[in-house]
């Protein structure tokens, strides 16, 4: 965090982690003829990245700002993996072949950002108006990419210590680019 000029404070989060599964496969994992496996391992390799940043900003003693923008990429190049043929076992532990099991590596990229003016005119009054956008950049799902509008009003009266009073409206409508199960 660090205080910025204009009665402003920003508040930030940097986060990287990076996940693998490299354990080999056994034959009653799969549930697949050991020959017909394509792979000794899922060789999983998941990486992400987070980037949090809220700006704070007190305008007069009773208007407060906040703009935020969040950064958010699951990167996933776990290899797909065809297993053409495999078995499967129910309650009573008898065998079936069944076809062909595709992995799917699915990866996005999630990215919101928003604004936020609060006004406290009063001890017993805080009003509200909020605007935000999320969008989605998807792999390997239904629609490439997704976006958000919303916006939010609210108003909360607290005339004394044992009595709250809230209200509030909210409005979102998530449209897609491209919509394509065989394709994406």
């Amino acid at each position: 965090g660090a205080d910025l000029p204009w009665k402003s404070h920003y508040a930030g989060t940097l986060s990287y982690t990076m996940m693998r599964q490299n354990d080999a496969f056994t034959p009653e994992s799969t549930g697949a003829y050991p020959a017909l496996v394509p792979a000794s391992s899922l060789n999983g390799a998941i990486n992400t990245l987070l980037s949090n940043n809220i700006i704070t900003t007190k305008i007069t003693p009773e208007l407060t700002s906040k703009l935020s923008y969040r950064y958010y990429n699951f990167n996933n190049d776990t290899p797909e993996l065809v297993i053409p043929r495999w078995t499967s076992y129910d309650q009573s532990n008898a065998a079936g072949t069944e076809g062909s099991i595709r992995s799917l590596s699915m990866a996005y990229i999630k990215q919101n950002a928003g604004a936020d003016l609060n006004w406290r005119p009063s001890r017993e009054w805080n009003l509200g108006a909020a605007y935000g956008f999320e969008r989605y950049d998807w792999t390997r799902a239904d629609a490439d990419v997704t976006n958000e509008n919303s916006g939010k009003v609210y108003a909360d009266w607290k005339p004394d210590d044992w009595l709250t009073v809230r209200s509030s409206g909210y409005y979102g409508n998530r449209r897609y680019d491209n919509y394509n199960y065989n394709a994406f």
